[in-house]
Order: structure tokens, then sequence, then C-alpha cells
């Protein structure tokens, strides 16, 4: 509540600063009485409503997703909802991070499995 106070009254400053150049310049331009009161409360409430709206926006967006229970938050990124105990399994026997082949744990491969791998990826010659 105290960060949505003080976004609000850096809006409101924001507002206020917005429509003392707008009063200066309706001023500098020599606009008439009428026409300098209109624009800078215009442009007050333009500045400010703005302001208003995207404190709202930030608010509803902003509401951190609570797990459902039993799901991990990193599951739930990923799109994994329920992770089978062979994949838990498989997890906890590898010891190294990221998205490695585990059958390259032991090395490359040999020349053909590496010649088959790069023809599926269709780097190999064109017909």
């Amino acid at each position: 509540m105290d960060e949505k106070h003080n976004l609000m009254k850096f809006f409101y400053r924001l507002a206020i600063c917005s429509a003392l150049v707008v009063l200066f310049f309706s001023i500098y331009n020599n606009y008439f009485f009428l026409q300098i009161v209109i624009r800078t409360v215009l442009g007050f409430f333009i500045i400010y409503f703005l302001g208003k709206a995207f404190c709202h926006l930030w608010t509803a967006l902003g509401k951190p997703h609570t797990p459902l229970q039993g799901e991990k938050r990193i599951d739930y990124i990923l799109g994994e909802l329920d992770l089978s105990t062979e994949k838990q399994d498989n997890a906890q026997h590898k010891n190294f991070p990221g998205q490695i082949n585990q059958g390259m744990k032991e090395g490359l491969p040999d020349s053909e499995t590496q010649a088959e791998i790069i023809r599926k990826m269709g780097w190999g010659e064109k017909d």
C-alpha cells in the first residue's frame, strides 16, 4: 500500500509539473486567460488520470501467482504441471545443469552420429 501511495504522489507531482509547463507556454504564446486556464487544467488532469490508470493496471497485473497445492513454481513456468516419478529419478541422477543430451555425458558421439544429427538439423547437402 505504501508503494502505491508513493507512486500516486509521484504522478500527482508529475501532473503539477506538466501543468506548470503548459501554463508557462500558454502565457508565452499570448493565449487568452480562459484558454490558459482550460489548457492548464486539462494538462493536469490528463497526466494525473493516466498515472492513476497506470497504477491501477500495475496492481491488477502485478498480483503474484500462487501455485496450486503440490505444484512447484518452476514446473508451472516451464509448462510441466505434473512430474512423473521417472522424470524425478532421472533428474536426481543428473550431475550437471542444463538441457544436455544424456548420451553425450561421457563425451562427444562418433562421427556417424554427428553426421546424423547434422542431417536432421538440415545442415547437410541439399538434393
